[in-house]
């Protein structure tokens, strides 16, 4: 997908089941509706699949996509950093299946990761973890909390995983280079 960068507090706080935190909001928005920047990439994945819950399931999307965040060090105070968002909508969405797709990414990418457990509003409890690479934070990955469903108007489970690619090729450069130089 090729979503907007703009978007709205109700998409990425409310109806994600969680509370606000750091988002860049716009001066004098034309409209509520693209009202502030993006901080997180899963929110218009969720609503890109609530438009579209009309057609045949299952539905696999991802978006490599831009998303802003506040830094008081930036002249602008904010940092733009990239994000690979992936979601399933369909009966057989799970945990297993989201690790799947993670798994097949790190692996093209020679790169070993761990699952930390975590509770996220966003996700079914029990069911999220914090993807971790050199003790870095790199990603969410789980079940969609049933409340986020239920927000979205979504009739079928979804799994799904938001990773933060700026970090990732970061770490993995930093992991290239201390090979070299053994």
């Amino acid at each position: 997908l090729l979503n907007f960068t703009l978007t709205n507090k109700d998409v990425l706080f409310t109806k994600m089941n969680v509370e606000e935190w750091g988002v860049a909001e716009i001066a004098n928005p034309v409209s509520q509706r693209w009202s502030h920047l993006r901080n997180w990439v899963l929110p218009t994945l969720m609503a890109f699949f609530e438009t579209n819950k009309s057609e045949e399931y299952p539905q696999q999307i991802y978006e490599v996509g831009d998303v802003v965040l506040l830094d008081d060090n930036m002249e602008t105070r904010t940092k733009t950093i990239k994000r690979l968002a992936w979601a399933l909508a369909d009966d057989g969405a799970s945990y297993t299946r989201a690790k799947q797709v993670l798994d097949f990414i790190f692996s093209g990418l020679g790169l070993k990761y761990e699952i930390l457990e975590v509770e996220h509003g966003s996700f079914i409890s029990g069911r999220c973890g914090r993807v971790v690479i050199n003790n870095e934070k790199v990603a969410y990955i789980g079940e969609i909390h049933p409340q986020v469903l239920q927000n979205f108007g979504i009739d079928f489970p979804v799994c799904a995983f938001e990773l933060n690619i700026t970090e990732v090729f970061k770490l993995k450069d930093g992991i290239k280079n201390d090979k070299t130089k053994n």
